[in-house]
């Protein structure tokens, strides 16, 4: 099984060296990977400071599709704080929120008012949801899970009080709606399960991080895929009933700061080895490479570990 994560495509940002960059990018897509990707991830900030999604956006995201030769039935992807259309209202609301002595408490009983407030900011993401992967958004479900035969696909929304000012590290994920969404799949613990989230694990508000982070642990997940940070990373979160394997894509933009970088994963079914590549755009020289800089674990090129799950099938 190989997928790619993608993360942070800022697609309305645009300068010289990042109009390079894309162009490059299908080539390298077309080249190294069409007709051999299972899955792609998408994990937010396909536009840029809560603009439109335009045409540009579009044609962008379905040159993606033409490179890799991919269904979209394939694509799972979800908002970024970038995809927030802001008001004066939302802000007033977050604030009210993150105010409270127990602002867990607070993101959990939420009424509905306040959360149509917050979650139509969205309403422009979910539009291109529809429109690009040609099927109909879980409209009614904050977070959702997509079921495959094979693989599991929970899509964890982080970006509730993402468009109100501050909130950097002080992300409420509403970990009641998150449960309930898990649920679906407990009796399915066995299947290689990812799950997708905007904001990497040190965004969150402390007082929801430690819970999020036993959600993860206690359904099973295997793969926790994220960006917004625009700086890629490799972590595993171990302290745990089970291991979660994280991974920090960059972002699809050249502004002197973003790591340039999207991620390549490989899985072996039938042993459960894992290969995790990180390919970053060289800017001086103008061109995609295989990165083996980025982390010690990956001077060979790759970081390569055992999937628990299907290591305790073999035995």
């Amino acid at each position: 099984m190989k997928w790619l994560h993608l993360s942070d495509l800022h697609l309305i940002y645009k300068n010289y060296d990042t109009d390079v960059m894309r162009v490059g990018f299908f080539d390298y897509l077309k080249h190294h990977f069409e007709g051999k990707v299972d899955c792609l991830f998408i994990t937010g900030d396909i536009t840029h400071l809560g603009q439109e999604f335009t045409d540009d956006v579009y044609e962008f995201l379905n040159n993606i599709v033409i490179s890799l030769d991919i269904d979209k039935e394939k694509i799972y992807m979800i908002p970024g704080n970038h995809d927030i259309t802001r008001t004066n209202l939302m802000g007033n609301v977050i604030k009210g929120i993150l105010s409270e002595d127990d602002c867990k408490k607070a993101i959990n009983e939420i009424d509905a008012d306040s959360f149509d407030v917050l979650y139509k900011g969205q309403q422009g993401y979910r539009d291109l949801y529809e429109k690009f992967l040609e099927r109909e958004y879980p409209k009614d479900n904050l977070h959702f899970v997509i079921k495959t035969e094979d693989y599991n696909i929970i899509h964890i929304n982080t970006c509730l009080i993402a468009g109100g000012d501050n909130v950097e590290g002080r992300i409420l994920v509403g970990l009641q709606k998150l449960l309930n969404t898990m649920r679906e799949i407990s009796k399915e613990k066995d299947k290689v399960t990812f799950a997708l989230g905007h904001h990497t694990v040190n965004c969150l508000n402390g007082a929801e991080k430690s819970s999020f982070l036993n959600r993860l642990s206690d359904s099973e997940v295997d793969f926790y895929l994220c960006g917004h940070v625009h700086q890629s990373n490799i972590h595993q979160e171990s302290n745990n009933y089970k291991t979660v394997h994280m991974f920090t894509a960059g972002a699809n933009v050249v502004d002197g700061y973003s790591d340039t970088i999207f991620i390549e994963g490989n899985l072996d079914t039938n042993n459960g080895k894992v290969e995790v590549v990180y390919h970053t755009w060289n800017q001086p020289q103008e061109f995609w490479h295989v990165s083996n800089s980025l982390d010690r674990r990956l001077v060979q090129g790759s970081y390569s570990f055992e999937l628990e799950k299907i290591k305790k099938k073999r035995i």
